[in-house]
């Protein structure tokens, strides 16, 4: 049997279907690593530090907070569904939040945490974190992940705070692709690294001087866990930014890099509002789940902030005394604030007040002499 070569007719219509797949194809390939421009990316972390401008300038709000799970039908088990009231009192170098049950706060020598067994029960002390020459306590408490949403409202991403996300912008731990406009805003895809204790070189150096000491045949084993849990843990997905509102995220879609079987999402509602201190964005509330795909489970969450005016909260609150309790070796709680010197500003005030009244008087009289002669 001979071979016939194909015409050049069935050559041509042949290139023109190829370079219609190429060209359907290779621009959406491409596209899915098309990173944001430098511009969008100055825009966005010159918003995001607005935001956490805003956010670091509330000093003390409430949040009504729900959480629950879902689960199907199959599972005998009952979803579940309860609901909290969290206190937050934020200062220049201190700040806590306080539950029904349990308080964490911090200041800058340490952190601690307080349990009760109900609100009005007397609290005990439950653990103490000294705070090292690079970080002091309050920020251990507010670069947390698990208190992300409540110290930043506005600028956080569920699990990590408003200054860790400009961080990550500046040192690609953060990664912003694909950037699109849409009737919801600016969506854009993301890749989050969220650092973890391992982050710090002297903690992966101990973790791994520990494995050292392990029999021989169990430290590959060990050295390959630790090699994965120092890579912290990675979010991709999509986040839809509001340029209006300083590009904060008001919904996102993720999940973890290596486990696709947990899928995220957040929704948030902010609002732009004047304050003393000029425009700002406040978030009024959010909600967010997770959804184990394999055991079709869902876990949400959902809070309500109410915010008050923005007092000077006193320091001592943010230290262990303030709760009865002794302060740790060598650290000297600040001193509470007293009305002493509003008592001698308002005598001072006073006494300007009487001293002028004499001397307009005593003006008076010296003209009615003047003038009497």
């Amino acid at each position: 049997m001979t071979l016939v070569p194909p015409s050049h007719r069935g050559m041509d219509a042949l290139w023109a279907v190829l370079a219609v797949v190429l060209f359907a194809v290779v621009p959406d390939a491409m596209a899915q690593d098309r990173p944001a421009d430098a511009e969008f990316s100055a825009r966005v972390a010159a918003g995001w530090a607005k935001l956490v401008e805003s956010d670091s300038a509330l000093t003390s709000y409430t949040v009504d907070y729900e959480y629950g799970r879902t689960l199907p039908p199959e599972l005998k088990g009952k979803s579940i569904k309860d609901e909290e009231r969290y206190r937050i009192r934020k200062g220049p170098k201190g700040a806590l939040i306080e539950r029904p049950r349990s308080l964490v706060a911090g200041n800058p020598d340490y952190q601690f945490e307080l349990k009760r067994d109900g609100a009005g029960s007397p609290w005990a002390v439950v653990g103490v974190k000294e705070a090292g020459a690079a970080k002091p306590g309050y920020r251990l408490l507010l670069d947390s992940g698990l208190q992300a949403a409540y110290f930043f409202p506005a600028s956080s991403f569920p699990q990590a705070p408003g200054p860790l996300l400009i961080a990550g912008l500046e040192s690609g731990t953060l990664k912003l692709t694909n950037p699109r406009e849409t009737p919801a805003g600016t969506v854009v895809a993301f890749r989050l690294v969220m650092p973890n204790e391992l982050s710090d070189p002297k903690v992966l150096e101990a973790e791994t001087a520990k494995i050292e000491k392990l029999p021989a045949k169990y430290r590959d084993q060990a050295r390959a866990v630790l090699k994965e849990r120092a890579k912290g843990a990675i979010y991709v997905g999509e986040m839809t930014l509001d340029p209006a509102l300083d590009y904060a995220i008001v919904a996102e879609t993720s999940t973890f890099e290596n486990n696709t079987s947990r899928k995220m999402t957040m929704e948030r509602k902010l609002r732009r509002v004047q304050t003393r201190a000029g425009s700002a964005v406040r978030c009024d509330s959010f909600r967010a789940s997770e959804y184990f795909e394999k055991e079709k489970i869902t876990n949400w969450e959902a809070a309500q902030m109410t915010y008050g005016s923005d007092e000077v909260v006193p320091e001592v609150e943010f230290y262990l005394s303030h709760y009865g309790f002794p302060e740790p070796r060598g650290v000297s709680p600040p001193a509470p604030r007293s009305r002493r010197w509003l008592y001698l500003g308002a005598g001072a005030v006073g006494l300007l007040v009487v001293s002028g009244v004499l001397g307009f008087v005593w003006r008076r009289r010296q003209a009615r002499k003047h003038d009497s002669t």
